[in-house]
């Protein structure tokens, strides 16, 4: 709890930071900063194209594993006296999400809270079965980036928000919410 609410609190206020930051003169500054919160501006279907390979065999990878994904989330014992590998199963989804991550933040920048966010969504809507769940986290990702850059793109005429700037504000009021609503002493 402690960790995602300084996670939440860091986020927005990077994010605000961020974004003064961007209004500062020097071009080759702001252009390093607008990388650090991510942008998809000047991204076209050459970074999509490029993106595909690694996406398909992320979420593929992630499908195959559904099923020991649904054991490991009863508990470590549990799943290891099911059969599972748990050590090698935990290796290989690092292995899968450092793929996606590595090949997403290469060509967009970091775009944070998506990660975070959208499978607490996901799990809210179709609750916790993978067979669900990973469909919905990539349907829903790709929404709210969609969302989220639809906004950056609208908020100001003159010059283009990073979207990581919108993502983070949001995403750090949504923990900052739902760690409120556990009653948390303090919050």
């Amino acid at each position: 709890t402690l960790l995602l609410t300084g996670m939440a609190v860091s986020g927005f206020c990077g994010a605000v930071t961020t974004f003064l930051l961007l209004k500062a003169p020097n071009m080759e500054f702001r252009s390093l900063l607008g990388w650090l919160m991510g942008s998809l501006a000047y991204r076209g279907w050459t970074y999509s194209i490029m993106l595909a390979p690694y996406v398909v065999v992320g979420v593929v990878a992630a499908w195959s594993m559904r099923r020991q994904l649904d054991l490991l989330s009863v508990g470590d014992d549990i799943a290891h006296h099911l059969g599972i590998r748990v050590g090698r199963l935990r290796a290989a989804l690092l292995a899968v999400a450092t793929l996606l991550a590595a090949a997403t933040v290469s060509a967009c920048g970091i775009i944070g809270f998506i990660g975070l966010l959208v499978p607490h969504m996901a799990r809210m809507l179709v609750g916790p079965m993978h067979r669900e769940l990973i469909p919905a986290c990539a349907v829903g990702g790709a929404a709210v980036l969609l969302a989220a850059d639809l906004g950056a793109r609208s908020l100001s005429v003159a010059e283009e928000v990073p979207v990581g700037v919108i993502t983070a504000v949001i995403g750090g009021a949504f923990f900052l919410k739902l760690l409120r609503a556990q009653k948390l002493p303090g919050l």
